[in-house]
């Protein structure tokens, strides 16, 4: 017999739009939380 998990996240991917702009490094980084990298591409943060 398996034990049933409790169900920890549920979502539903439909009519879903990412969006992504690129912005300014020294801006952006004090609204990080700790342990969280800018994620950069080409030398750019986006």
């Amino acid at each position: 017999m398996t034990a049933k998990r409790a169900v920890f996240l549920k979502a539903r991917w439909e009519n879903l739009a990412m969006i992504n702009y690129r912005g300014w490094r020294g801006v952006l980084l004090p609204y990080l939380p700790p342990a969280t990298e800018l994620d950069l591409f080409e030398s750019k943060s986006w």
